[in-house]
């Protein structure tokens, strides 16, 4: 890529916007020198670096379904999913089985739409999922625990597909909907699993359906490195008739069908292996000019905010090892950050070989990143999402994939953080009683997915977030990069508690 003379901001870097306004501080020049506020801005070292997440929660509204081979890792995604039962349903009497029939519709896909596509499904028969309110799965979660993948398990066994274009098909097409491509496979009906399950005629709970008829389903891929499909929806559709004798006399017979979905109201886990993983965060640590988030691998970028120095350096603490006179320091002042903004710069030029043939579109960057304090050992970080946490300024700081222009008029793209929330609550710690991290603050930068809603004064606000699950690569600007500065700025303020 030819080298652009453009001058860029830092990578992590302070956007200082100050008013001009002085009516706030009236009468304070009638005050002794030791009673105003006093404010400082100080610059502090910080650096970048990338590293695995050992997993993330699997929080599923689609699934990734198959295997794909790029420069960025070969990941795998296959999918455990109980199905939703009709809670009190009972067949006709007579009812005759026609057949069995599994849906998976898609809405998106990604690689070699000529290449077949091989989907195999099984029974799971060592254990159902976990039903109760508030599981936490992992992406990474053992298939043995619930799935033996015997032969008696087998439901559709190899059933190869060519991935089509996805199209709009005008029979369906309106400006409020778009028909959604499907792959839909017949079940044996002399297989065992066809003759077990319909031999329940009745359904009774949700509880009952997973333990004693359909623990779930685990639906998987093992042709190649083509394609992964997005998929949206999981459907599997009973076929049946039944005949009755009328009123009249006349014997009638009826056609009838019953789904079961895979739902918000069961449990599911798309599950991720990224079998090189190792190797590719190897090789992604080579290239010092770039930082990487590779989702759904785990691979984020960590940034190292030097915590027990800005600490020290704010409250005017001389000598930390002298404990006395820090808490001292501590107990006179009143320390707050007025603004610190983490800008984080995106190379927007990325390309990929695709089987020997060279693709010009962009591995498409994260849309929204979540800064986070992660521990020393990610424990904060999986926390966060176990707990379905939202952004807290203090804890956890949500940026957009933002553009601008630079000095030659190029675009931009970054993203922006606002920390001084998180750092003043840090400085308002007993200098005794700093966490773990205080000497280096750890924050990851997280690709993640939100819900919003729109409250009454018409602003928006996140109502739910969990880690991204689809596939995107972001590439970052690092500290290492000659092209960037490397430090932070901070504005803060001290003041004396009694003032």
């Amino acid at each position: 890529m030819k080298k652009r003379a453009v001058i860029f901001l830092s990578l992590l870097s302070l956007i200082v916007i100050s008013c001009k306004d002085d009516s706030s501080m009236a009468g304070t020049a009638v005050l002794e020198s030791t009673d105003v506020i006093k404010v400082r801005e100080d610059t502090f070292p910080i650096s970048t670096m990338i590293d695995t997440c050992d997993y993330i929660i699997s929080s599923p509204d689609s699934f990734l379904l198959g295997e794909r081979e790029e420069t960025y890792g070969t990941i795998k995604a296959d999918i455990l999913t109980q199905l939703a039962c009709p809670e009190g349903y009972v067949y006709p009497k007579g009812t005759v089985f026609d057949s069995i029939r599994i849906f998976l519709y898609y809405k998106t896909w990604t690689g070699d739409n000529l290449s077949p596509l091989s989907i195999n499904v099984y029974e799971m028969d060592r254990a159902t999922l976990d039903y109760s309110p508030n599981p936490k799965y992992k992406t990474n979660e053992p298939l043995e625990k619930y799935c033996s993948l015997a032969d008696s398990t087998i439901i559709l066994q190899r059933q190869r597909i060519v991935v089509p274009e996805l199209y709009q098909d005008s029979a369906y097409y309106s400006s409020l909907a778009a028909y959604l491509p499907a792959v839909s496979f017949t079940v044996d009906p002399n297989s065992g699993f066809f003759k077990r399950f319909t031999s329940k005629l009745a359904y009774t709970t949700q509880g009952d359906f997973n333990e004693h008829i359909l623990k779930g389903l685990y639906i998987t891929t093992d042709f190649g490195s083509s394609a992964v499909l997005n998929i949206s929806s999981i459907m599997m559709v009973v076929s049946y008739h039944f005949t009755y004798t009328r009123f009249d006399g006349v014997e009638v017979t009826e056609m009838g069908e019953k789904s079961f979905y895979s739902n918000s109201e069961v449990k599911q886990i798309n599950r991720f292996i990224y079998e090189d993983r190792t190797a590719l965060l190897k090789t992604l640590q080579e290239d010092s000019a770039y930082n990487y988030i590779v989702a759904p691998a785990g691979i984020y970028t960590y940034v190292d905010l030097p915590m027990r120095q800005m600490y020290d350096t704010i409250l005017g603490i001389v000598d930390p090892l002298d404990k006395e006179a820090a808490q001292q320091q501590y107990e006179t002042y009143s320390a707050y950050v007025n603004l610190a903004r983490l800008q984080v710069m995106v190379d927007n030029n990325l390309v990929w070989e695709d089987k020997g043939r060279r693709r010009t579109t962009y591995a498409a960057p994260a849309q929204q990143v979540l800064l986070i304090r992660c521990g020393q050992n990610n424990e904060r970080l999986h926390a966060f999402f176990e707990d379905k946490e939202l952004p807290s300024d203090t804890v956890a700081v949500l940026s957009s994939l933002y553009t601008g222009v630079d000095v030659v008029g190029n675009t931009t793209f970054y993203y922006s953080f606002d920390i001084s929330s998180l750092l003043t609550n840090i400085l308002h710690v007993r200098p005794d009683e700093l966490p773990n991290d205080r000497d280096n603050m750890r924050v990851a930068l997280v690709p993640v997915s939100i819900v919003t809603s729109t409250n009454s004064n018409g602003s928006t606000s996140v109502v739910a977030m969990k880690e991204e699950q689809t596939i995107s690569v972001t590439r970052l600007y690092s500290t290492k990069n000659p092209a960037v500065q490397t430090t932070l700025q901070v504005v803060s303020s001290l003041f004396f508690k009694d003032y």
